[in-house]
């Protein structure tokens, strides 16, 4: 692979030079001129990294509402120039594919909320609110691709700075569609990696924030302490001033919540309350600090503290609809049992029986402890079919049709058409993840299926892929897709309380 020229890269840096002093007009004018070849660059493929500049413009005219119109115009170019130039990445330049891949997910995010602003704007309204959707549906061929595209980055990739960024915009996708747990779970890992990282740390504290706002989860004075915290690492570089605003307005509305319960908002009470949350945490079992630490709890508090309150998953629905309450604590029941196999099988805190002789000359993995990790997979995955049916169930739809959770929003199309809940459309997205033909996650079902009805596939120690063609898989990879399946599921089953709960209090 030949290097870069340098006459190439130093055009690369005089436009990110306009960017950074603002002048994007000055900076478009450049990448124009590159892009239609009246200045000469090489490779012909490196214009795929220029084309970035696009999408950060675009993404930065938003705040400007007297240039969203061009903000729309540049975003289609960033994303029509992306589709064309796919063509000539080189086949070997594996690295560039990748980052193709990333910037076509953040180029979609960038249309999405463009034309979420443009919707706000017109409405008379300053603040962009993602959870004011035309209809559920419409994010399928937008922000869903940003996803879809985020999560084959993340398992592409083999760098940990890309690592950082790529869970960051994965998350403000999945944020946008109201899959506010998982966002929190990403943003939740960069700052356990890098406790000062202000995108991650401002994210999720706006993430909890929208959570307090829309599904009237218990308030304390922990929530608002630990969503000040985060919220105060704007100051810790220069950011842009609509960011600094907004940050700002959600650190006062966390004072005066405070005020109003007799609590005062600054630093020594933060450092307190952070002290606190330690100190009560060191108390919890095992069990209970491999649930919090893994983000797999149903607390509402466990969302954003891991004290004494986070001791159990309380959980409740308080639905019109007793059958509701009744599916709710089923799935509670079945998800922390799901998650107990889980850490069985990890810790192998209790002895193991040796009552069993297995056949040496099969070389598989054998076992109680195996079983409970298979288990652990195929019971949090039956959960998801539970809230499909508790979907039907809820909107009174025809219950002819047999379903499965990621179809049903398929089959009962032409009845939710018109439904615009944000959880609602949480769970979608999520169904779109698993879809079997076309989701990033469908391998799940796959997996399922196999531990399910067959006997070919195998589970083995050395380090293997599972994939589309193999019916094997290693252990450690069966390990992550269930600790990964649990926090997906968690995410599910907090989105469809929270559909309950907002429809019932219209």
């Amino acid at each position: 692979m030949n290097p870069i020229p340098s006459s190439s890269i130093a055009i690369h840096e005089e436009i990110n030079l306009l960017i950074d002093n603002k002048k994007y007009d000055d900076a478009l004018d450049k990448l124009d001129k590159v892009i239609n070849g009246e200045i000469p660059i090489e490779p012909e493929f490196f214009k795929v990294q220029l084309v970035e500049s696009y999408i950060v413009i675009a993404d930065t005219l938003i705040y400007y509402r007297n240039r969203l119109e061009q903000a729309k115009k540049v975003i289609s170019k960033g994303i029509g120039l992306l589709k064309s130039l796919k063509k000539i990445i080189p086949e070997e330049e594996v690295g560039l594919k990748q980052f193709h891949n990333s910037v076509t997910a953040r180029a979609h995010e960038v249309k999405y909320t463009i034309e979420i602003a443009e919707n706000t704007f017109k409405k008379g309204e300053t603040l962009i609110d993602y959870s004011k959707i035309k209809n559920i549906y419409s994010i399928k061929d937008s922000i869903q691709k940003s996803i879809s595209l985020y999560r084959v980055s993340l398992k592409d990739n083999t760098s940990e700075i890309e690592e950082f960024n790529i869970k960051n915009n994965l998350a403000v996708s999945l944020g946008h569609v109201g899959r506010y747990l998982e966002a929190m779970t990403y943003y939740e890992e960069n700052i356990q990696k890098n406790n000062n990282h202000i995108r991650s740390s401002i994210s999720w504290a706006d993430s909890l924030l929208n959570i307090v706002s829309k599904y009237q989860i218990k308030e304390t004075p922990s929530l608002y302490y630990k969503a000040a915290e985060r919220l105060e690492k704007i100051y810790l570089e220069p950011t842009h001033d609509a960011v600094v605003r907004n940050t700002e307005s959600s650190i006062n509305f966390c004072k005066k919540r405070l005020e109003e319960n007799g609590f005062e908002l600054n630093k020594e009470q933060i450092i307190k309350n952070i002290n606190e949350e330690i100190e009560y945490y060191k108390n919890h079992s095992e069990l209970r600090k491999f649930s919090l630490d893994n983000n797999i709890t149903l607390s509402e508090h466990a969302i954003y503290c891991k004290c004494t309150d986070a001791y159990q998953d309380d959980l409740l629905l308080n639905s019109k609809n007793n059958d509701l309450n009744q599916l709710l604590e089923i799935i509670k029941s079945e998800f922390s049992f799901s998650r107990f196999l889980l850490f069985e099988h990890k810790t192998q805190s209790h002895p193991q029986p040796n009552d069993v002789l297995y056949d040496s000359s099969i070389k598989i993995e054998t076992g109680y402890s195996i079983e409970y990790l298979k288990m652990s997979f195929k019971l949090a995955y039956s959960i998801l079919d539970k809230l499909g049916n508790g979907i039907v169930a809820f909107y009174n739809l025809n219950q002819d049709n047999f379903t499965y959770f990621e179809n049903v929003f398929d089959v009962y199309k032409t009845q939710l058409i018109d439904e615009k809940n944000i959880s609602l459309c949480a769970l979608y997205s999520l169904s779109l993840d698993l879809n079997k033909d076309s989701g990033k996650l469908r391998l799940y079902k796959k997996l399922r299926n196999l531990m399910e009805h067959e006997f070919t596939y195998k589970i083995i120690e050395t380090k293997v892929f599972f994939n589309e063609k193999n019916k094997t898989i290693s252990l450690s990879e069966l390990e992550s897709f269930t600790m990964e399946l649990l926090k997906i599921v968690r995410s599910a089953i907090f989105s469809f309380t929270f559909l309950i709960r907002s429809e019932e209090n219209k």
